[in-house]
């Protein structure tokens, strides 16, 4: 600054210049928000400072500023060393990127410097049938360690274990989710203590166990007969970098102006690290969450074939995400089809943004959809209706009348109705008298066909001339 000096010699005043003193330290004087959403960009303002506190107008260079983190979405293998090329980055099988981890022991590993005590890894893993999947942590580089075991296998474990390489572990020792269903997606959240680790299974707390810190690799670990998928890959607090936009910039009269940041690191306590002229500062803790929603997919039920009448065996399941990716929780998805029903009008989505109904589909075969909504957005799926086990038997020789099932149709004149069918079948229907020996196009012919003992009733109609009619559907 200019300070004005009165010298009793002189009646000139005389100017002279004081200068800040070195730079001594980095202060955010502008942090980024306490909650920042996907991908809402953030400012942030750096000043240098001398010992008393002064702006170091006089400091030249760049500051740097960085998020200690990392995240992956699935989309590249980059960084990670495949222990086998049938490891890829793809959405086969998946309507969105992951990384593939096939059975038998195949693996991707990378290592994060500085992972520790305050860290957080963070993953969503699928999980194929009869298979699991295994994320290793803290381990060294040949694989001893620990890991976090998804078994979707009948009586296999879900939990914390130890491993001695990449292919030596033990089981877990204590089972926190013994019905884990194939197909789903689950997300993990563990906390590295101070030896200890605790775990988190779709946002629910399971357990704090004991852990060592060997090193500081991770690993992406198939087993069974064809291990699963790995998504949405975090780590918290380690790693160089999950912040995007200028992330260095020149010193204006000692201070350094940010805008523009963001982050595809959804998790809370997230700091800022600015660092240059040999000085570092640290900003204050904010949470960056998920977007708003901005994509539908179906995951998990799309395109079944399932009988009339009846629940399709696997559940129709959804995801949500917002434009970076991020699974987003806690919004409704609307579910509706004028073909059959679904077992709620609603869901809310989970920790992975996952919304799950069951269809039920009407009596009538066929193709059919069923639509999932969220706002504007929409994914239709289908589904194919078959003809479900025979139920009646269609009798020329009998007047119309209800009679307990039997459980064959005997005569060849006779043709079955399936069970989904009977329901929509009235009483008074009438079908041809003459029928040909053998109808295939309904199942009859000139031996037993076999009807189900489970069905009660059988609807026996009168056959009045002509060849046969189409029979309901």
């Amino acid at each position: 600054f200019t300070a004005s000096l009165g010298l009793e010699s002189s009646d000139a005043t005389q100017f002279v210049t004081i200068e800040p003193a070195a730079p001594e330290e980095l202060v955010f004087v502008e942090h980024p928000p306490g909650i920042v959403e996907g991908d809402e960009v953030f400012d942030a303002v750096v000043e240098v400072r001398d010992a008393f506190g002064n702006v170091a107008t006089n400091a030249q260079g760049s500051i740097t500023v960085r998020m200690p983190g990392f995240v992956s979405d699935g989309s590249s293998l980059d960084g990670w060393t495949a222990s086998n090329p049938i490891v890829v980055a793809t959405d086969q099988g998946n309507p969105i990127p992951s990384i593939d981890v096939p059975g038998n022991g195949a693996y991707a590993y990378r290592s994060f410097p500085g992972l520790g005590p305050g860290d957080v890894i963070e993953f969503d893993a699928r999980i194929r049938n009869n298979a699991l999947v295994n994320l290793y942590f803290a381990t060294d580089s040949t694989g001893q360690g620990q890991m976090f075991r998804l078994d979707a296998r009948t009586g296999g474990a879900t939990g914390l274990a130890n491993t001695g390489s990449w292919f030596g572990w033990s089981a877990p020792g204590t089972d926190l989710q013994p019905d884990l269903v194939a197909g789903r997606w689950y997300r993990t959240r563990l906390e590295l203590g101070v030896g200890t680790v605790s775990v988190y299974l779709d946002g629910v707390f399971e357990q704090t166990a004991a852990y060592t810190l060997l090193g500081d690799h991770i690993a992406l670990h198939g087993d069974g007969l064809s291990g699963g998928y790995f998504d949405n890959v975090k780590v918290i607090g380690a790693g160089e970098n999950a912040l995007a936009g200028t992330r260095t910039v020149t010193l204006v009269d000692g201070v350094a102006s940010f805008t523009g940041l963001s982050s595809p690191l959804v998790f809370g306590g997230a700091t800022l690290i600015a660092e240059g002229l040999g000085l570092s500062a640290t900003s204050q803790a904010f949470t960056v969450s998920a977007g708003p929603p901005a994509s539908l997919t179906a995951i998990g039920g799309d395109a079944q074939s399932g009988t009339v009448g009846l629940a399709l065996p696997n559940p129709i399941s959804v995801q949500v995400r917002d434009a970076s990716g991020n699974p987003v929780a806690n919004t409704v998805v609307g579910f509706a089809t004028s073909d059959g029903s679904v077992s709620n009008a609603t869901v809310t989505t989970d920790e992975v943004g996952v919304a799950q109904v069951t269809w039920t589909l009407p009596t009538t075969i066929g193709a059919k959809t069923l639509t999932a909504s969220v706002g504007a957005l929409t994914f239709t799926m289908s589904a194919t209706a078959v003809a479900g086990p025979l139920a009646f038997c269609l009798n020329s020789g009998d007047s119309p009348r209800v009679v307990p099932a039997t459980d064959h149709c005997e005569s060849m004149a006779e043709s079955a109705v399936d069970a989904g069918s009977a329901a929509e079948a009235p009483a008074t229907t009438a079908v041809p008298a003459h029928l040909p020996a053998v109808d295939e196009a309904v199942g009859t012919g000139a031996g037993a066909v076999v009807v189900p003992p489970v069905v009660q009733t059988a609807l026996i109609f009168t056959h009045v001339g002509g060849l046969l009619p189409p029979l309901p559907d």
